[in-house]
Parts: C-alpha cells; sequence; structure tokens
C-alpha cells in the first residue's frame, strides 16, 4: 500500500470514527427501547340518536405530560392524582382534542383513587370526545418509565367493531321443595354483567360480582338443605344469574317473559342481591306504577318474614322512588316489582351506581373490589334470613349456623371475577361464554338435584357500542433525532469513500466525487424525465 492511500485511509477512518462519537454523544441510547404495557381504550356508544365517548383507531405520535391545554398534534399524557379534576379534563377534549389522551391511572390501593376515577370516567362517558382515549396503569408503567414520558413517542394498536344486538344468557336452577312443582316459589337473582367507560376493565367484583357471589353462595347452602327429601322445605328457590343487568336488565325481563303464567303466580318472594362488597345490608324497595296505580311489593307470608328476620339481623329498609327521568330502572328487583311480585334488593348501596342510567359512577374494575370480610358477613345475612323464611321453626342462631358461608369459596369466586372483564354488551357474543360456562358448572355443582339451564335470549337495547375486539397495546420509544440521522449518514458515507480510495488512489475519488456532485443530467436521463411527466399529465 502506497502512503498516499495510506494516508487517505486514515483520514477517512479517523472522520468516521469522529462522526461515530458525535453520534455516540447526541443520539446514544435514541435507539433504546421504552416500555410496553397494555391499556384501555374508552367506549363510545349511541342513544336516541346521539354519541358519546370516544373514537377507536391506532394512533402514533410525540408525548407530553400535559393538564391542559395541549396541542392538536401530540399524545397528551395525563397522569391522574388526588387534585385532578375530571370537568376540567373533559371540558378540554371537547373543545380541543389532541391527538390522543393517555390517562396514567394511579394504583388500586391509593385510598383516594376509587373517588377521582369514577367521577372522571362518568364524565368521559357522557361526553362526546374526537380522539381516542385510553386508560394506563402507573404501576404497570414503571418508575423509569413514567420519569421519560414526556420524551418518547407513544404507538397505539387497537382495533373495535359496533355491537347492536346479539344473543345473551340466563343461568338457571330449579331447587323443588317438599311440595312439589306447584308450591309456592322464592326467586333469588343476581346479574352478572359489569361496567366500565373502558370495556377491558369491566370486571369490578363487587358491582355486581358481588352479588352473583352471594347467589352462587345461597345456591350451596340450600343446596345441602334440599340434599334430601326429609330435609327440604316447603318453598320451591329458584336461582336466576341474569345477563344485562347494566343495560335496562334486560336478564331480568327476559326471564319474566319466559315464565309461565302459574310459575308467577307461585312467586312469593324475589331477592336481588347486589353490591355487597361493603360493609352493611340495605333492604330496598320500589313503589313501581303499575296498571295506572302506585303499588308497593305485593304482601306475603314470605316477604314479611324476610323483612323481619332481616330487621332482627340488623339490616335497614330503604323505601325508593322512581325516577321519571332516568333511562331505565335503578334496581333489578323493580322489573320484577313492576309485575305485581314481592321485590327487592339487597345491597351494600342505596343509590344506583348504573352510568348508562344516570349521571352516576361505575367505577373500572381495578378500583371496584370487594371487600371480602364485609361480603362474607353480608351473604351470611342474606342467607340466614332466606332460611329463616323457608324453615320458620328454626331460631335465629340455628339458622345462622346452616348459612354460614364457605370462606374460601367467596374469595376464589371474588378473585375470579376481578380478572375476567363482563362488559354487558360483549356478553352478547362469544367473549362472554366462558363466564356463562363457569356461571352454569357453579351452579350444578352446588345444587346436583335441581335442573340447571341456560337460556338465550335475544338482546335489543336502545344502545349502540363500539368496543375493542382485541387487546390493545401501547409501545413507548425514543424517537430518532434529525441530527442522529444525518450524522449517521456522514459516517457510512466517510467509510464509503475511505475503501474507494483504497482501490483507486486519494485524487481519482476525490475527482469521482466531485464530478458526481457537479454532473448535470444526460440527454437521456432528461428524456426520461420528461417522458414519466408527460405520462402523469
Amino acid at each position: 500500500m502506497n502512503r498516499d492511500k495510506m494516508t487517505t485511509m486514515a483520514m477517512s477512518m479517523t472522520m468516521m470514527m469522529a462522526v461515530v462519537v458525535v453520534l455516540t454523544c447526541v443520539g446514544g441510547g435514541a435507539q433504546a427501547a421504552g416500555f410496553t404495557t397494555a391499556v384501555h381504550p374508552l367506549t363510545s356508544y349511541g342513544y336516541s340518536g346521539a354519541s358519546y365517548g370516544s373514537i377507536a383507531k391506532s394512533v402514533t405520535g410525540s408525548a407530553t405530560l400535559s393538564a391542559t391545554p395541549w396541542s392538536s398534534t401530540t399524545m397528551a399524557v395525563i397522569v391522574l392524582t388526588e387534585e385532578s379534576l375530571a370537568h376540567d379534563i373533559v371540558n378540554a377534549l371537547v373543545t380541543s382534542p389532541p391527538r390522543a389522551l393517555v390517562l396514567v391511572l394511579p394504583s388500586p390501593d391509593a385510598a383516594w383513587a376509587a373517588e377521582v376515577v369514577a367521577a372522571m370516567e362518568t364524565e368521559l362517558m357522557w361526553a362526546k370526545i374526537e380522539c381516542p382515549v385510553m386508560m394506563a396503569f402507573a404501576d404497570e408503567i414503571g418508575e423509569e418509565g413514567m420519569k421519560e414520558l414526556d420524551e418518547l413517542t407513544l404507538s397505539v394498536k387497537t382495533s373495535a367493531k359496533e355491537i347492536k344486538t346479539g344473543d345473551a344468557a340466563n343461568v338457571e336452577a330449579w331447587l323443588i321443595g317438599s311440595q312439589g312443582e306447584r308450591a309456592k316459589t322464592i326467586v333469588v337473582a343476581a346479574h352478572y354483567d359489569a361496567l366500565a367507560a373502558a370495556p377491558s376493565l369491566a370486571s369490578g367484583s363487587d358491582a355486581n360480582g358481588a352479588g352473583l357471589v352471594a347467589l352462587l353462595s345461597v345456591a350451596r347452602s340450600f343446596g345441602r338443605l334440599y340434599a334430601t327429601e326429609k330435609t327440604r322445605g316447603a318453598y320451591n328457590v329458584v336461582f336466576v344469574a341474569t345477563a344485562a343487568g347494566k343495560l335496562g336488565f334486560a336478564g331480568a325481563k327476559a326471564w319474566l317473559a319466559d315464565a309461565s303464567a302459574m310459575q308467577l303466580r307461585n312467586v312469593e318472594l324475589v331477592v336481588c342481591v347486589d353490591a355487597l362488597g361493603a360493609p352493611g345490608v340495605n333492604l330496598l324497595s320500589t313503589d313501581v306504577p303499575q296498571s295506572g296505580k302506585k303499588r308497593g311489593p305485593a304482601g306475603s307470608a314470605a316477604s314479611d318474614a324476610f323483612e323481619a328476620a332481616l330487621a332482627e339481623l340488623g339490616a335497614g329498609k330503604i323505601e325508593l322512588e322512581l325516577d321519571p327521568e332516568a333511562r331505565t330502572y335503578a334496581f333489578e328487583h323493580e322489573r320484577f316489582a313492576r309485575r305485581g311480585l314481592a321485590a327487592y334488593t339487597v345491597s351494600s348501596h342505596s343509590a344506583p351506581y348504573n352510568m348508562l342510567r344516570t349521571k352516576t359512577a361505575a367505577v373500572a374494575g381495578a378500583y371496584d373490589a370487594a371487600d371480602r370480610d364485609a361480603l362474607v358477613a353480608n351473604i351470611h345475612t342474606v342467607t340466614t334470613a332466606l332460611v329463616r323464611v323457608v324453615f320458620p321453626h328454626l331460631g335465629l342462631a340455628a339458622a345462622a349456623d346452616l348459612a354460614r358461608p364457605d370462606a374460601g369459596f367467596v374469595d376464589a369466586w371474588a378473585s375470579y371475577l376481578e380478572a375476567t372483564p363482563r362488559f354487558a354488551p360483549l356478553l352478547a357474543t362469544p367473549t362472554g361464554a366462558p363466564v356463562v360456562a363457569a356461571i352454569t358448572k357453579a351452579l350444578n355443582s352446588a345444587l346436583p338435584a335441581a335442573d340447571v339451564t341456560a337460556s338465550d335470549f335475544k338482546l335489543v337495547v336502545p344502545y349502540t357500542f363500539t368496543a375493542p375486539t382485541a387487546s390493545a397495546e401501547l409501545s413507548a420509544y425514543k424517537q430518532t433525532s434529525p441530527i442522529y440521522d444525518l450524522l449517521a449518514f456522514l459516517a457510512a458515507g466517510a467509510y464509503v469513500v475511505g475503501v474507494y480510495a483504497y482501490f483507486v488512489g486519494p485524487s481519482a475519488a476525490v475527482a469521482a466525487v466531485l464530478s458526481y456532485v457537479t454532473s448535470k443530467p444526460s440527454s437521456a436521463t432528461k428524456a426520461k424525465t420528461k417522458k414519466s411527466k408527460s405520462k402523469k399529465e
């Protein structure tokens, strides 16, 4: 190798190394991944010609940690805190939407979190937002990810479809008493669906997971009590897990439509169990208009005995009034009371919480966890009262002993429901099939002598929903800067020139580069370009 070649090669390599050093300083780590986490897109729905919620689409953009205002070209990220004001966020979204909004939710362990998320969630469901809105959890992003959020580019992949109608399923089990099929009947009902602004977060174990757990636990107790003909009570007991409770209690309506006139005549008491995951039990009763008159629950020996038993156990009774401005019923028992049946709801709540009905909170599933000790205690209270109704000769202590729930069973089912989204509209699709199968299996196990069936019905509601068809994921990464790209190009160019100079000599290499840069297009190239332009025209 001659001296000129060696000198040129050394200069080129030195130049390339210098550029690489600068690259390391300027863009070092620019290609390092940020993080990937699950996100939960907000649903959109239509009601009476009006649209609510947010649009659903995949989107990529630079992130900015922002309260309001934000840029319409950025992915705004808001970390919810105790001081966050949901209505301020929603007002800004409606007037000037960003490219997309990511709401970073606090840990469910935070004492204040449920109230803040509930307020924000309800506001979002009642607004029309012209950008994708999604939720993520701070503890899943991690401390390092949270620190870097405003330096990253965010990319969200999601897909959705519109859901109008479909088949839903009630699961029922008839436990026949000592007097046969035509005997007086007690109905225990609970809806098993849930609702949240983000469908993938509709997995709460309280509303109404706790009601479903209570129904299954009561069924286990009565399965033992009715195990032989000698131990059965005089009442038939029907357990009904209803679908679409959050959509106007459509499952209860379908069950009433399918029941025969004789079966309904024999019903002396309907007990709907709902959201028992907080301390205390309330007995809720509603005056329901019927045939132009106002009447409360039809009196019966069973209803009187149930009220008396709950009062003895310390439960308070609350008389409710129908809200004429609400879209649908507040509690499930009102569906049954409308048919003239003695119907009640037992619940830790005293007011409705369905945000599709009125502007009331329906907390995302992560914050809707049932208090296990309270749930076990409340199930024990309700079961004891029902045992007193069916076996009136038993004293309170004896009934309570027979009604004691299995805490392990309660915890296992509450945990399952906390991890299982049960968004009401999606239960009318194959998505809901595993939930229905699990309920059917549990009732068959609890009541081996009962006839357990899952009955499909056509779900027709005045809503249309757009819900995700697959899990959504957010990828966060650092975007390569233009300077980084330019320096990378120069480094590659220096290397190519150095190699070329090694083979042809430095003078020839420089001449070739200058010739390429300063040369004019050939006549053939001009003709080709002109021909291409004429074709386009």
